[in-house]
């Protein structure tokens, strides 16, 4: 009780919430003892402080989509969510630049600029519920990594509350900055564990004019395997290149035999762009002797949508993801498939074409022994791809399993980088302790 008082004395009552009622924050089946929603950032910095000063273990938090991202916490006194927060700031449509609080979503921060012609080219997990401060945090993304990059090429400046409350600023509001130390990349992709972000400066592109989806279908996977490292050399620049299992695309509805295995192109240009990629897309696929078919708008749009939010679903408790040379997917996603077969009902595979991607999506029983075995083959998996230059992260996991394995893996000699960068920018370890790699 003490806590709640000392919180509600900083933001008010009614953005204080306890037990039972925080449910949808829950971490790992561990409900926070309180979720705050502070308005402003002085509320943020003296959350922390206080925080700081008691010992609490604080959780960073936008919507919570991302909560079961990492390891089984240490502990976990607080949840703090940004939505509040969530005012764009400052927008200059003729630098391409904007300022935005954390809490704002990525749907709300595209239709803004949208009005303009531009946008902020990234498809993270429900872009509704997506806030910035949270994308950034775990440097999310999808299919569109490959034609437009990751949240890290977009956040040009930061403002950021430290573990003991203090606000830094790292960057700028232009794209152009004074040389030295990019401080940006430091938080982007820290999972929360070095400071809350309350402040994104972006930059934003102009929205391409038209885009256009082509899908090739095969009973073969060799083939489309060769016809993808065709496109890899030739001089098409698509947006997005996924490759769908047979039995995900027909979950998703794909229009092609329930036995292929389905290549999806999405071409995002200027209309004289798209038209010339597409026919020579169509000419490739022809020398691999494929069919490919383009498909209408009110096809494609919806389908994208569904490949960016699979793993939204709560029929999947595992999801998998292996990081590999863009030649190697193919031969990772079989790997991955006998991993999980077995021990797993395997519901979904694709793959991030060029990005060097795989992504599982199963359901397992959580029974001890099961999540004994699924370990250590995973661990044995990771070890191999460790040893072929990739990784193995797991991106969601029953509790029961992540007793057995970590989620994250071995990172080698830059485990020291980060834990040392974690005793001095959060040396009492109260944000997120113990969720991200190397234990930090």
């Amino acid at each position: 009780m003490i806590m709640q008082n000392e919180l509600a004395a900083i933001i008010g009552k009614e953005w204080v919430r306890e037990g039972e009622a925080s449910a949808e924050y829950a971490v790992d089946g561990v409900l926070p003892k309180v979720v705050v929603w502070p308005g402003t950032v002085e509320e943020v910095a003296a959350i922390l402080r206080q925080a700081y000063k008691a010992g609490w273990s604080v959780v960073p938090a936008g919507y919570g989509m991302g909560l079961s991202l990492g390891n089984v916490p240490e502990s976990i006194d607080l949840v703090l969510s940004t939505t509040r927060l969530s005012k764009i700031l400052d927008y200059e449509p003729a630098d391409l630049t904007a300022s935005v609080q954390a809490g704002c979503s990525l749907d709300r921060f595209n239709r803004t600029v949208g009005e303009h012609g531009q946008w902020l080219p990234l498809d993270p997990l429900r872009p509704d519920r997506a806030t910035l401060g949270a994308v950034a945090a775990v440097n999310d993304f999808g299919p569109l990594r490959l034609g437009f990059g990751l949240p890290r090429d977009y956040v040009i400046g930061l403002e950021v509350v430290q573990a003991d409350g203090r606000r830094i600023k790292t960057g700028g509001r232009v794209v152009k900055n004074v040389a030295g130390y990019d401080l940006n990349k430091l938080f982007v992709g820290s999972h929360g564990t070095l400071g809350i972000m309350t402040q994104l400066n972006l930059k934003v592109r102009p929205r391409p004019e038209t885009e256009a989806t082509c899908l090739i279908a095969s009973g073969h996977t060799p083939v489309l395997d060769d016809f993808v490292k065709t496109l890899a050399v030739s001089e098409l620049s698509p947006a997005a290149v996924e490759s769908l299992w047979n039995k995900t695309a027909h979950r998703l509805s794909v229009p092609c035999p329930p036995v292929c295995s389905v290549m999806l192109v999405r071409f995002m240009d200027a209309e004289p762009a798209v038209r010339y990629q597409v026919r020579r897309l169509r000419e490739i696929a022809q020398l691999h002797e494929l069919e490919s078919e383009e498909l209408p708008d009110t096809l494609a749009e919806p389908l994208w949508r569904s490949i960016r939010d699979l793993s939204t679903g709560a029929d999947a408790n595992l999801v998998v993801r292996i990081n590999t040379l863009p030649v190697d997917t193919e031969f990772w996603l079989l790997h991955l498939l006998w991993a999980l077969t077995d021990q797993t009902q395997v519901l979904d595979l694709l793959t991030h074409h060029r990005s060097g991607v795989v992504r599982g999506l199963a359901w397992c029983d959580v029974t001890e022994a099961r999540c004994k075995e699924l370990a250590a083959r995973l661990g044995r998996l990771r070890n191999y791809c460790r040893e072929n230059g990739g990784s193995l992260v797991i991106q969601r996991a029953p509790v029961e399993l992540k007793k057995y394995i970590d989620v994250w893996g071995e990172v080698g000699p830059t485990a020291e980088i980060m834990r040392a960068l974690k005793q001095q920018f959060d040396p009492r370890r109260i944000l997120n302790p113990g969720r991200f790699v190397a234990g930090i």
